[in-house]
C-alpha cells in the first residue's frame, strides 16, 4: 500500500517544533553553569535589556553558542580555563579589565579580561572559596570561604591584608557598602555580619532565622541591606540600626540570590522554586 504523503503544513509544524526544542535545549545547557570548571565571558550589544551570566559545562566542549536576549545576540567572547574544580563565583573589577573567580579548588584567580591570562592566583584557604567581591575602588578583593573565614587581598600585590573570623559555618556571600568601608557577609550559620574593613572588627551581627543566609546585597545608597534566606523570604535591614524593615514573601522555596538595580528601587531575587522575582516599590529601597 502506498504511503500517504505528508502535507506541507505538517512539515512546517514539525520544523517549527524542532527549532523550539533546540532553543529550549540550548537554554537548559546555558543555565547549568556556575558550578563547572570553565568560565565564559559573554559579549553583548549596547542595546541589550537584560542578560544572563553564561558559564558552560566544560566537558561538553561547547563553544560559540549564541542566544537571543530580546533582539540582541549574545555571543561567547572568551573562555577562561585554569581552575582545577568547580567555579562558584566571579566578580569584575570596577574598571572592567580584571575578573576574579572563586573555586572549589581553594583558590581565587585574577584574570586579564582582554587576554584571558591568569594575572595572579591567591591561595591559603582550608576549604572551597564560595564568593568574591571587589571593593568599590578596585584596590581590594574580598573572598569568602567554606572554612568560615573572609580574606581581604591587595589586588595590586596579591598580599593578604586581613582575615575576618567570626562566622560559625561556611560564608556564602558578601557585599561591599558603596563607600567601601563596610562589608556584609552571609553565612550558613543563619547570620549576617557587618565588618569594618579598616579594622576587621564586627560592627553588627544580624540574626536572620534558623536557616542559612545565601546572599546579601547593599542598596546603592548604603542604608539598606537585602538578604536572601533559606526560608524563602527576602529580608530588608536598616544598616544603621540593625532593625528588620520588611519581610518580602512570595517564593515557594529557599532564595539563593538578591541584587539591587542601580536606582535602588528595584530588587531581583532568585529562588530554588525556579522563579526570579522583581520587587518594585516607591520607597528608597
Amino acid at each position: 500500500m502506498e504511503k500517504a504523503k505528508e502535507k506541507p503544513e505538517a512539515k512546517i509544524e514539525k520544523a517549527n517544533q524542532s527549532v523550539a526544542e533546540a532553543k529550549t535545549q540550548q537554554k537548559q545547557i546555558i543555565r547549568r553553569g556556575l558550578i563547572f570548571l570553565g568560565i565564559t565571558i559573554v559579549g553583548a550589544g549596547a542595546a541589550i535589556g537584560c542578560a544572563e551570566l553564561k558559564t558552560i559545562e566544560a566537558q561538553n566542549n561547547l563553544e560559540n553558542i549564541n542566544i537571543q536576549v530580546g533582539a540582541t545576540e549574545v555571543n561567547e567572547k572568551n573562555r577562561l580555563e585554569g581552575h582545577q574544580s568547580a567555579v562558584y563565583s566571579v566578580s569584575y573589577a570596577p574598571d572592567g579589565k580584571t575578573l576574579a573567580s572563586a573555586s572549589r579548588d581553594r583558590t581565587v584567580k585574577l584574570w586579564d579580561v582582554g587576554t584571558g591570562k591568569v594575572l595572579r592566583t591567591l591561595e591559603g584557604y582550608q576549604d572551597s572559596v564560595n564568593s568574591v567581591s571587589y571593593a568599590p575602588d578596585g584596590k581590594t578583593l574580598a573572598s569568602a570561604s567554606r572554612d568560615r573565614t573572609i580574606k581581604l587581598w591587595d589586588v595590586g600585590t596579591g598580599k593578604l591584608l586581613r582575615t575576618l573570623e567570626g562566622h560559625q559555618s561556611a560564608v556564602y556571600s558578601m557585599s561591599y557598602a558603596p563607600d567601601g568601608k563596610t562589608l556584609a557577609s552571609a553565612s550558613r550559620d543563619s547570620t549576617i555580619k557587618l565588618w569594618d574593613v579598616g579594622t576587621g572588627k564586627v560592627l553588627r551581627t544580624l540574626k536572620v532565622n534558623e536557616l542559612a543566609v545565601n546572599s546579601v546585597s547593599y542598596a546603592p545608597d548604603g542604608k539598606t541591606l537585602a538578604a536572601a534566606s533559606g526560608d524563602g523570604t527576602v529580608k530588608l535591614w536598616d544598616v544603621g540600626t540593625g532593625q528588620l524593615l520588611q519581610n518580602l514573601n512570595g517564593h515557594q522555596s529557599a532564595v539563593n540570590s538578591v541584587s539591587y538595580l542601580p536606582d535602588g528601587k528595584t530588587l531581583a531575587s532568585a529562588s530554588r522554586d525556579k522563579a526570579v522575582k522583581w520587587i518594585i516599590g516607591d520607597r528608597s529601597f
